[in-house]
């Protein structure tokens, strides 16, 4: 690999082939994550999650889970500068990135299994 020199005097290494696979597979689960939760999750909480609930007692729930949805969103505004900063200021053997990565995916791929599974009792679906 050939190093670049930076006008400030750093050195940075221009990324493979490789690497740049690499991230975009590592990209490609987050945006998968990402695109199910807000293609699928309104669709599933408006037609799945309250099914066998009372009328009025299923449009207060969705409207409890949309403004958390709303809630969060504004909360990103918020703390996704602070955990580029987090991210930026990691070193790790692995490098700044990738633990991030491996452990938002693992945590993501959990989470979405959660959601739309019903464990925990949260709905009375179909397993399968």
């Amino acid at each position: 690999m050939s190093n670049e020199h930076a006008a400030d005097g750093d050195v940075r290494r221009k990324s493979g082939l490789g690497q740049r696979i690499a991230y975009a597979c590592g990209n490609l689960g987050q945006a998968a994550f990402y695109n199910a939760m807000s293609t699928y999750f309104i669709v599933y909480v408006t037609s799945c999650l309250f099914s066998g609930v009372d009328k009025a007692l299923a449009a207060k729930l969705i409207g409890v889970i949309t403004s958390l949805v709303v809630i969060i969103r504004i909360a990103e505004i918020f703390v996704d500068p602070l955990l580029g900063n987090l991210v930026d200021n990691t070193t790790t053997k692995w490098g700044r990135f990738r633990p991030w990565q491996f452990f938002g995916g693992l945590v993501s791929s959990v989470l979405l299994a959660v959601v739309f599974s019903g464990m925990f009792g949260l709905v009375n679906v179909n397993s399968t």
